[in-house]
């Protein structure tokens, strides 16, 4: 079964109103709503405020409230304290709001990615220190999805391969695998990028299990050159900050690069490309 995502942002929605209505009053003396709320909205969406009479953060939609949370975040973190890299998952969660919200009735669910908004919800709500019993609805429907994708998978491999008997006398010694063995589990690891912490951007074997039974094996990857001690540059389009990112598909998978901010938002396609090493300079990195 589809999971209702649109219910679920409607449920974030609510946890975000809620965050912001005990945060916003405190970083102005007088009319937060005017100066913290109103100046911060797009055009259109101010004339749905004018054009409703919105007077309330629990009337604005999940669009408007993410807008707001975003235009407010350096006065947020001043008292707030955010984690590192808390403010990607903002812009991320602008994404899959404005992805869903141009689906239509019945979508053609690809559930690699369904499973990815969810983990990109989830995340999101912990920032703004959602109710548990909602980040436990969020966690159950991705691990339900987990499982459904993992079955999915493997009956694909079946449906290919056929049953034991058919293969009988004609099975080969297994090809190496090219990812090492979960030091803790011993299941087979995936290459993943922190996303938070102290070394955002860094990449690591994680176990392939982590979603479904929360394995936490690691095995940390060393790198020729540390991209974290570099300062954030700034975009040669649009001259917004930039985040670090790796190439997920094309000839220089695994590779990093520095991708504008904007793009999930605007669509820039500014970008940055990072020397692997002293004699090998990675060019035309894509998204």
């Amino acid at each position: 079964m589809p999971v209702n995502m649109n219910e679920l942002l409607d449920d974030a929605a609510g946890a975000t109103s809620k965050f912001l209505n005990a945060v916003l009053p405190s970083l102005t003396t007088g009319d937060w709503w005017d100066r913290r709320v109103l100046q911060f909205l797009s055009r259109g969406q101010r004339s749905v405020v004018d054009r409703n009479d919105i007077t309330r953060l629990e009337e604005l939609d999940l669009a408007a409230l993410l807008h707001t949370l975003d235009n407010n975040w350096h006065s947020l973190d001043d008292i707030h304290e955010f984690s590192p890299g808390a403010f990607n998952f903002v812009k991320e969660m602008r994404v899959v709001r404005n992805r869903w919200s141009h689906k239509s009735a019945t979508p053609d669910y690809v559930p690699d990615d369904v499973y990815r908004d969810l983990d990109t919800l989830g995340r999101f709500l912990a920032v703004i220190d959602a109710d548990n019993r909602l980040l436990e609805k969020v966690r159950r429907e991705r691990l339900i999805l987990a499982g459904e994708i993992i079955q999915a998978h493997s009956s694909g491999v079946e449906d290919e391969t056929g049953s034991p008997d058919a293969l009988a006398g004609q099975v080969t010694a297994p090809e190496k695998s090219a990812s090492p063995s979960c030091p803790v589990c011993g299941n087979d690891m995936v290459m993943r990028t922190a996303r938070t912490g102290p070394y955002p951007g860094s990449q690591f074997w994680g176990c392939s299990d982590w979603s479904v039974t929360g394995c936490n094996g690691i095995i940390n990857i060393t790198k020729s050159r540390d991209t974290n001690s570099e300062p954030t540059p700034t975009c040669p389009v649009c001259q917004s900050s930039m985040v670090l990112r790796t190439a997920r598909n094309g000839p220089y998978a695994g590779s990093r690069f520095w991708g504008c901010g904007e793009w999930g938002i605007t669509g820039c396609n500014g970008l940055i490309n990072i020397q692997q090493d002293a004699n090998n300079c990675v060019d035309d990195l894509p998204y």
